[in-house]
């Protein structure tokens, strides 16, 4: 039966909840039947085409919270955590559920070996209805908030093969055809990509090049009125299933200095003279569809192309950076995994006792917790800016999301390895799969060190012109002796000591029972500012060949954002009192307390470089063995007489 709701929407504000709230119907997912489904989803779409909904109200605007932190400034508004009202939460909540009802029905789970991703499952796929998920309504789709495609990847993500097969179509293929084609081709492709009668497979990937597309080996040279395409790609998703491809290739007009002046990205045909493909045996995700494709001199129409000729690279930057999905598979797949962990710590003994009893284990245990508590609680604030604020400058959210989801997941599989002990490692036991496809996840991203590099340079240009008086004094004391005097004489004594005129914001936006972590933030926020200042004098221009100290900066910006989005969280759960609020408040404590001390740390490294900590030392060892091209120490037994 149709039921109509409240439209859902992130509240950011109690002023966000207001007495007239436009109509819209509830969508569901699934059906018991999945023979009635396609007759009966039509009908749902003819009905809520006959109740139109009233424009949502405008999009809040909002300054870049975390490029801001390194300004020593903290905007409070990002401490009212997202909220969806009732009728979204069910809407929410019913997909989720059939979507459940789907995998038990195929006997998917996160302990069972998944299924191969073949053609056969995909026509089961399209009954559920999962393909719709982010395209445009226009176009036959649901087009879905980023909100709820997490709170629906935490449930497919069950087996990460099945994951990684959705995840290409939705966030990839969905998205560049609804954002980058032109409106023939989203007529064209859309309305069978929301079916799922058509899968695309994506190209990107290269032996030497990785996801860096400034050594793209496959070219596209203009000749005639088409694109001739030379080159091979491995790891192209979906690939096995994939009707066609779209491929990212270099069209190369200086060839002799061996970069491509531009990127392309173009839909090619699987049938297509000149392409041959192949599977990849890979360790893990065996479902999953990656596979190695080669284009020998394969034609591809101007029409093809997807976007505008030579912008694939900000194609690719858009794509990458507003991939928020894969952090909610890291939740719920580590959810299952910590649950299953606490099982077996209650039911296995050892020494008469239960695991469970011993203390060392229960650290193990409350540290993964703590870990994917705050791993959900940055993807949902940052999912919540990505939907309800103008323009969102997120790029740096993004990226420390990126960063800490990758970082969580080998930190929970470790806390839990150490609890199940052998049982982890045997293959007759049901996590030892879970170890070999968690380990994909990671290398489909950006590295740990660029996702570093992107935070911190992106931050400190944005703050640059606000320090520039300062770092233009404090670079050229001879013409400001004064200052210089002062400066000096202060800087050991106040930079890790708080103004008493300062007057703190954070806590009077939290809880009463929060204030020792806000007090805590507040401090390290301020910490952040005076970092920024001294990294812009002390290397000015030269800051980029600084990467420890960029990363040190990058560190203390994840454990910012994360304590935020923790309070914020662990703040709205005492609020509305929601059930066992007293974890939320020993897990905002335990994050606070562990990120002041990292922050001050980190700190103390940041103003010692290069000298007075390891850096120096290093970067010499690290000098020697680029000089010996191999570990040049002698082995411990190696004597000269």
């Amino acid at each position: 039966m149709l039921r109509v709701v409240l439209q859902g929407r992130h509240c950011l504000h109690p002023a966000s909840f207001t007495s007239a709230r436009p109509l819209v119907v509830s969508l569901k997912f699934l059906h018991t039947s999945y023979a009635c489904h396609t007759s009966a989803l039509e009908e749902m779409k003819e009905k809520e085409r006959a109740i139109r909904p009233e424009p949502l109200p405008p999009k809040m605007k909002m300054e870049p919270f975390v490029k801001n932190l390194f300004r020593g400034k903290i905007d409070p508004h990002i401490f009212a955590f997202p909220e969806l009202d009732q009728g979204a939460l069910e809407i929410v909540d019913d997909m989720k559920l059939e979507m459940e009802k789907f995998l038990n029905a195929e006997n998917i789970s996160t302990f069972s070996p998944g299924p191969r991703i073949s053609s056969e499952f995909i026509e089961k796929l399209k009954q559920v209805g999962i393909f719709k998920a982010n395209i445009p309504k226009q176009y036959g789709g649901l087009e879905l908030s980023c909100t709820e495609m997490i709170a629906l990847a935490e449930v497919y993500a069950k087996d990460l093969s099945l994951f990684h097969t959705l995840n290409t179509h939705v966030h990839y293929i969905s998205s560049l055809f609804s954002n980058f084609a032109s409106e023939e081709l989203k007529e064209k492709f859309l309305p069978s990509l929301a079916s799922g009668d058509l899968q695309i497979g994506f190209a990107l990937w290269e032996e030497n090049a990785g996801v860096d597309v400034s050594k793209l080996n496959c070219t596209a040279d203009f000749f005639g009125s088409s694109f001739i395409l030379t080159g091979k790609k491995k790891w192209v998703c979906n690939g096995g299933i994939a009707d066609k491809f779209i491929v990212f290739a270099a069209e190369e007009k200086n060839p002799i200095g061996g970069v491509p002046d531009v990127v392309t990205c173009f839909l090619v045909d699987k049938h297509a003279e000149g392409v041959s493909a192949r599977s990849m045996d890979t360790l893990g995700v065996n479902g999953y569809n990656a596979w190695e494709v080669t284009f020998d001199k394969t034609v591809v129409p101007m029409e093809n192309i997807i976007g505008v000729q030579g912008e694939g690279l900000s194609i690719l930057r858009s794509l990458i950076n507003g991939k928020l999905t894969l952090t909610g598979a890291y939740a719920g797949l580590l959810r299952d995994l910590l649950n299953a962990t606490v099982h077996h710590a209650i039911n296995k003994e050892t020494f008469g006792k239960p695991l469970i009893e011993y203390h060392i284990v229960q650290q193990h245990l409350a540290e993964a917790a703590t870990r994917i508590y705050a791993l959900e609680s940055i993807s949902f604030m940052t999912a919540d800016l990505y939907d309800n604020v103008e323009d969102p400058d997120i790029e740096v959210e993004t990226a420390i999301v990126k960063l800490h989801s990758s970082e969580t997941l080998l930190f929970v599989l470790q806390k839990c390895m150490a609890v199940l002990g052998s049982d982890a490692y045997l293959k007759d036991k049901p996590y030892e799969r879970i170890l070999r496809d968690a380990l994909f996840s990671p290398m489909v991203e950006s590295s740990a060190d660029s996702l570093r590099m992107t935070i911190a340079l992106h931050c400190l240009s944005h703050v640059g012109k606000n320090f520039q008086e300062h770092v233009i004094e404090r670079r050229n004391p001879l013409f400001y002796p004064a200052k210089a005097l002062k400066y000096m004489y202060t800087k050991q004594m106040k930079f890790f000591d708080i103004d008493p005129d300062y007057k703190a914001v954070v806590h009077e936006h939290c809880h009463p029972s929060l204030e020792t972590p806000a007090e805590l933030l507040e401090k390290a926020v301020i910490l952040l500012g005076r970092c920024t200042e001294e990294t812009l004098v002390r290397w000015g221009k030269d800051i980029d060949d600084q990467q420890m100290n960029l990363a040190r900066l990058a560190d203390i910006a994840v454990d910012l954002y994360v304590s935020a989005a923790v309070l914020a969280r662990s703040s709205r759960a005492l609020s509305i009192g929601l059930r066992n609020c007293d974890t939320d408040v020993n897990m905002a404590f335990a994050i606070g307390l562990e990120a002041s001390k990292r922050v001050d740390t980190t700190v103390k490294l940041l103003l010692d470089s290069p000298y007075c900590n390891n850096d120096g030392n290093n970067i010499k060892i690290a000098e020697t063995m680029l000089h010996e091209r191999k570990y040049h120490a002698p082995h411990p037994l190696t004597r000269n007489f």
